[in-house]
């Protein structure tokens, strides 16, 4: 009992002094150009750290190779004076590591996170011409082959396309994209049938531009419209999340600094509502115990798909593709 209160009172103190005294340099790592969900977090945690902290901030954009090239080269970033920290969407790391064994992904458990800085609820949009009002009845819609856009193999919403896939008899086409509006434009134009949508697509079934079949969670703009889970989908996440990372080469000191500058970060209440109000994000913490469970249950869902012969299709198409 004395040596862990021992303990907890030398890494308060360190801490302290870390905060108060040591002026800090964070590298945020982004795997991808500057623009973008990436982007808009990075700018938001410059910001605010650089106000409240003695502490500076760069963001370094390093897209390449699918967003991959940047988490392997943060993987193997050596050791330096600066604090070197990457944001992913944690779905597609653990599926780059778990199912798709992108190189080096042997090295990504390594990896842990500091900060879930959002938490994006999708739903699933059909376009107008398609007569249906829930997944199940997308059987019924007299469409021989359903066209369902993502924004390419190996993404979230790959997966999400492939999992009701496997709750309907009605045979499903991948279109690949580079991007989400282009897709959202293309279901609008009724040039495909589905597309799984983040939050900013909820405006066009609003307007009647598109019909919502499902939602992740419920959302009070789509009243009416059931859940993934309330149709019998319950095999992946309800929510795509964003994560700050940080690797094995970080130093006791430094890992303690950026836990408790992430913890406070987000538990200032006036800042955590901006946060959530600028990008529309869900429940942003620094927590470890909430960091901690929100990482295992990933792991394991990722785990489990990844043993799953359903999944083999998911893991064979993202693999041609990438051979193609």
């Amino acid at each position: 009992m004395f040596k862990t209160l021992f303990r907890l009172l030398t890494i308060v103190s360190m801490t302290l002094l870390s905060t108060q005294v040591m002026a800090a340099n964070f590298v945020i790592w982004h795997a991808a150009s500057s623009g973008g969900i990436s982007h808009n977090l990075g700018v938001l945690l410059k910001a605010r750290i650089e106000t409240s902290t003695n502490h500076t901030v760069q963001n370094r954009y390093l897209p390449g190779d699918g967003g991959w090239l940047a988490v392997r080269q943060f993987v193997n970033n050596g050791k330096d004076s600066s604090i070197h920290l990457l944001v992913q969407n944690a779905d597609k790391f653990l599926m780059g590591e778990l199912m798709h064994r992108v190189q080096d992904h042997d090295k990504m458990h390594q990896l842990t996170p500091v900060a879930n800085l959002d938490a994006n609820p999708y739903v699933i949009l059909v376009g107008t011409n398609v007569k249906a009002n829930n997944i199940k009845e997308l059987e019924s819609a007299g469409i021989t082959t359903l066209t369902t856009g993502s924004v390419g193999a190996g993404s979230f919403g790959h997966l999400v396309e492939h999992t009701i896939d496997k709750h309907i008899t009605t045979r499903t086409a991948s279109v690949f994209y580079k991007g989400g509006r282009l897709a959202l434009t293309d279901l609008i134009g009724n040039h495909i049938h589905m597309y799984m949508s983040w939050p900013d697509g909820i405006d066009s079934a609003v307007k009647g531009l598109t019909r919502a079949i499902a939602v992740s969670q419920p959302m009070p703009e789509l009243p009416g419209v059931k859940t993934l889970a309330e149709q019998g989908i319950t095999d992946i996440p309800t929510a795509s999340t964003w994560i700050l990372l940080k690797n094995q080469h970080l130093t006791d000191q430094q890992a303690v600094l950026t836990q408790t500058v992430m913890q406070q970060l987000f538990e200032d209440t006036i800042f955590r509502n901006h946060w959530e109000r600028t990008i529309k994000s869900r429940g942003p913490t620094g927590d470890p115990a909430q960091l901690d469970k929100l990482w295992n249950d990933l792991r394991k869902t990722y785990k489990k798909l990844d043993t799953s012969i359903d999944y083999a299709g998911f893991k064979k198409a993202v693999a041609d593709a990438k051979n193609n």
